[in-house]
This record gives C-alpha cells, sequence and structure tokens, in this order.
C-alpha cells in the first residue's frame, strides 16, 4: 500500500525515519536499500543525529551542485473567496513514499524489502541500470512495525538527478500503485482493493474495512470473510437454489441482478455479511459483487460447476432473497452453523487427484471451496492456514491460462477413469458414513493428492511461483487440520481401505457453529 508525499527537508524527514516514531514504535531503524553512493556509505546503518544529516546532505548533494530548486503551488484557504487561492510557491524536492503490507501478511526479510524497494524505484523512473543516464539519489529505510502492526518501509527520493535534470512525477501516485500492483503479483504479496490488474489476483481490504477490523468492528475484512462463506456454499451445493439457501444458512445476504426488462431471469447477484448488532441496533450490510469477490464466484461460473442446475427453479428463491435484503427483513440465523462434508465435496474431489489427469480451473475451484469448507468447520472464526489455501486455489482458479479440464485420450484411459470412479464411490460412502472425521480425512487426502499433481503441471509449464504457493499452502493446511482435528492425513494413506473392504463408521459428529464474524 504505497503512501506518497512530497516536502522539502531531507534532513527532516531522516530525523523522523530514523527517530523514535510518534509513540515510540520505530525500532532497529537502518537503511536496506539506495543508489549505490548511499547503499555504499550508510547501508545497513543505525543512524545517530549527525549520521542522519549527513544522509540528508547526500542526498541534496547533486541539487546543491546544479544549483536546481524543485517547488510546488504552495495555496492557503482565503476565507473571504471560500476557496483555496495560490501564495506562492513552496519546496518540494523530497519525494517520499511508504511501502506497507497489512499485519496479517506478517514480515518479510531485509532482503525482500530491499528487492521491493529496488523494484520500485526503478519502475518509477528514479534509478536507472544504464551508464549512460543519471539517476536519482534514494534511500530506503526499515524501522520496525507501525503502530497497527504493518510492516513498512520508507522510501526518500532527491529528485535532482546526478545530472542536474528533475525526474518526473506526472501521475505519480496512479504510477505508483500501479507499479504496486505489479509487485504484489511478482512477490506473492495480498493484491489491496481498486488495484487488481489481472484476473488471478484476488483484490484485498479497502482501507474502510482495514479500519473496522483495527478498531474490533469486524474479527477480518468482510470480502476475505464472504469469499469463504461463499466458496463454503458453492462446494456443498448441487445446483442454484441449493447455493442460494447454503448462503443463508451461513449467516450471508444475497440479492439478485436481474436481466433488463423484467424479472424472470437473474443474470448476477452481490452478497453482504448480516450485520452486527450494536447497542442494540442493526448497521447496514456492506454488499459485494460476487464476480468481484472472485472470478469463481461469478453466477456464470458458480452454474458451470452444477451440470444438472434449473436457473428458472432458482428465480422464486432469488427474489424471496431480494425481497428480505431490500426490506431489511433479514431472515438469516442467529448463528451460522458450518456443515460437515458432504459426500458430493469427496467424489469430486476423489477424480482430480488421479496419476495422468489434467487439471485447471475446475479442480483449483472445487479444492477452494474444500479448503473454505474445513477452514469454516475446524478454524471456525479463525482465518488460518485452511481458510489461506482456500484463497490460494482460488487464485489458481482464475489463472487465464488453463489446460482444458478433460481426461487425458491416451491409451488406458477409459479403464483408468472407470477405476477412478469406483474410487470416487468409495469415498463419497467414507464421506458419507457415520463419522465426520473420517469424511474429512478422505477431503483432505484427495485434496493432498490433487495439489500435486497440479503443482507438478504448473511446474512444467513455467509457473514456479502458483507451484510453490499452493504447495506451502496445501502443507500448512494439512498441518492444521491435524492439529484441530487430532486426524492424521498420513494413516488415511496407509490405512486406506481397499476396494472390497466396508468403510469405519463411528459416531456421527454434527456441523460446528460460528459466530458472524463480527457480532458481539
Amino acid at each position: 500500500m504505497p503512501n506518497v508525499t512530497r516536502g522539502g527537508s531531507s534532513a527532516g524527514l531522516m530525523m523522523y525515519l530514523f527517530g523514535k516514531g510518534d509513540a515510540n514504535e520505530h525500532t532497529d531503524q537502518h537503511v536496506i536499500a539506495g543508489d549505490a553512493g548511499t547503499v555504499a556509505r550508510f547501508g545497513g546503518e543505525h543512524l545517530d543525529r549527525d549520521g542522519r544529516y549527513d544522509l540528508a546532505n547526500h542526498l541534496d548533494a547533486p541539487m546543491h551542485l546544479w544549483e536546481r530548486e524543485v517547488v510546488v503551488p504552495d495555496r492557503r484557504w482565503d476565507p473571504e473567496k471560500e476557496e483555496h487561492v495560490r501564495v506562492g510557491d513552496k519546496p518540494a524536492h523530497v519525494w517520499h513514499c511508504s511501502l506497507s503490507l497489512r499485519a496479517e501478511e506478517g514480515q518479510l526479510t531485509d532482503e525482500q524489502w530491499s528487492t521491493i524497494a529496488n523494484e520500485f524505484v526503478s519502475e518509477m523512473g528514479f534509478s536507472t541500470d544504464d551508464p549512460n543516464e543519471a539517476g536519482c539519489r534514494w534511500v530506503a529505510v526499515r524501522h520496525g512495525l507501525s503502530k497497527r502492526g504493518n510492516d513498512h518501509i520508507h522510501i526518500a527520493v532527491n529528485l535532482v538527478r546526478e545530472d542536474g535534470t528533475i525526474a518526473s512525477t506526472h501521475k505519480d501516485f496512479a504510477r505508483a500503485q500501479s507499479v504496486a500492483g505489479r509487485l504484489e503479483e511478482r512477490h506473492g504479496l495480498a493484491v489491496t482493493a481498486g488495484r487488481q490488474r489481472s484476473s488471478e489476483a484476488l483484490a484485498g481490504a479497502s482501507k474502510a474495512e482495514s479500519a473496522r477490523v483495527d478498531s474490533g468492528q469486524r474479527r477480518h475484512a468482510d470480502r476475505d470473510e464472504l469469499r469463504r462463506r461463499l466458496r463454503s456454499a458453492a462446494a456443498h451445493a448441487s445446483n442454484e437454489r441449493e447455493f442460494i439457501e447454503g448462503a443463508r444458512d451461513l449467516r450471508v445476504l444475497v440479492r439478485p441482478r436481474f436481466a433488463k426488462g423484467g424479472t424472470s431471469e437473474v443474470v448476477g447477484y452481490s452478497a453482504a455479511l448480516t450485520p452486527a448488532l450494536v447497542n442494540g441496533k442493526r448497521g447496514e450490510p456492506v454488499w459485494f459483487s460476487g464476480a468481484k469477490l472472485d472470478s469463481n464466484l461469478s453466477l456464470g461460473q458458480l452454474r458451470a460447476r452444477w451440470p444438472d442446475n434449473d436457473q428458472a427453479a432458482a428465480v422464486p428463491a432469488w427474489k424471496e432473497r431480494g425481497r428480505a435484503a431490500r426490506t431489511g427483513a433479514w431472515d438469516t440465523p442467529q448463528r451460522a452453523s458450518a456443515p460437515a462434508v458432504p459426500p458430493a465435496m469427496a467424489a469430486r474431489l476423489a477424480v482430480l487427484g488421479t496419476s495422468g489427469a489434467k487439471v485447471g480451473r475446475y479442480a483449483a475451484t472445487e479444492l477452494s471451496g474444500a479448503f473454505a469448507s474445513a477452514s469454516l468447520y475446524f478454524e471456525k472464526n479463525t482465518h488460518g492456514p485452511l481458510a489461506n489455501a482456500s484463497s490460494v486455489f482460488a487464485k489458481a482458479a482464475a489463472m487465464p491460462k488453463w489446460r482444458a479440464d478433460k481426461p487425458d485420450a491416451k491409451p488406458g484411459a477409459r479403464s483408468r477413469m472407470a477405476a477412478d470412479s469406483i474410487y470416487a464411490v468409495r469415498l463419497a460412502m467414507r464421506a458419507g458414513g457415520p463419522s465426520s472425521s473420517t469424511g474429512w480425512r478422505a477431503v483432505m487426502r484427495q485434496a493432498d493428492r490433487s495439489s500435486k499433481l497440479m503443482a507438478s503441471q504448473l511446474q512444467q509449464a513455467g509457473n514456479t511461483r502458483m507451484a510453490t504457493e499452493i504447495l506451502g499452502s496445501v502443507k500448512a493446511a494439512l498441518s492444521q487440520f491435524e492439529k484441530l482435528s487430532g486426524e492424521t492425513v498420513g494413516e488415511l494413506e496407509q490405512n486406506a481401505e481397499t476396494e472390497t473392504q466396508t468403510p469405519r463408521a463411528p459416531r456421527r459428529t454434527p456441523g460446528v457453529g460460528l459466530d458472524n464474524g463480527i457480532e458481539r
């Protein structure tokens, strides 16, 4: 999240960056990157007061050498004219930008931040690797977490280049946002809302959502929780109407978007969490388009998952949900209940992780839904590794280039598909038996098999970053499952029933309850 400002005092900025901070939050203040001269002289240094002035003078040296000024209009409020009027110019040679991560993303190393800082400054046009071109003097400083726990760095640039020319700041805020978007995708970071560059990215929380989380009004950003619940509802549904009912059971409000000229055809929808009770009153719902939450949650993509879907049969349910949303007569349950694993989910996953199968958008979407359901069931109100795995597979499912989701046509494919079908039936029986833990173990095992196959194919296609992200997220998710369920995924692999064995049938475990993530 870049935050761009302009100023006229390099020394003042250095004093702040290497100081204690407004709330004594600055710790371990040091230089992590900069132009070649700056790094050679100040790299890794913890600067005292004299050192800060030395760094400021170093950054300003080309400006003083060439006797250049960089100014912007100085505007003041005129109470008589009731508008801001220009009263002169003010110095603005210091271009300052902070790059920040959301607290839940954790922390990067100095080396990672150094790479990001160098790429950011280069793509902003302030530095260059061309020996025939002059660049600006700049420095990147890291001084610990912000008051809200966000890992971040500060970049300061003197806009006067080594040859005395002045770097362009035209549309610098928009360019900074664009560059940040590219860096987010390149380095596997969460993508901020409003900066979604490609369908592979999932928009992150807006500033308003982040503020509600920081203030304690929400446990998680609304869009993150909506994605988790809608993915689960879709994974448990076999048609459109069941999806609508499943969303309601998870305390999600939905309203339809009809085709122009009538109310007989639904072409899209919006969703919102049921507003929380605050001082005995309900707030207003915050609505998000299903397609903008996650392209896999668009109505068209959802319908593609349900081959026997009857769109017309779902219209009355859409109208009922829309009427409830419009009138404020929300009839969602007071407490959401995360359902146990359904047999259909396990059966669908069974054919995804088979040897030789080509996996793609369909497989990634199914896995995203499976991990979202597991997160609701086991992590409940916490977004942990299971929820993260769901998001990773959602990103994978949204990649623009996938091999066709068709079975391999090589000799022997039909017999293998038949064996896969038999295995799918056995897995469905196991998942649908009286033991929900046995069912979830079956799903986790299949998710493990499918993800490894998917990662292998992505690796062969040259997408190492996504392959690595998938394997890492699944490893963490399986560890979380074993920790929370008390089951071991590996035991299922070693003790998997043969086709002649009868699935075990311990006592049934009911679905677990969870609150809205925003209730008090």
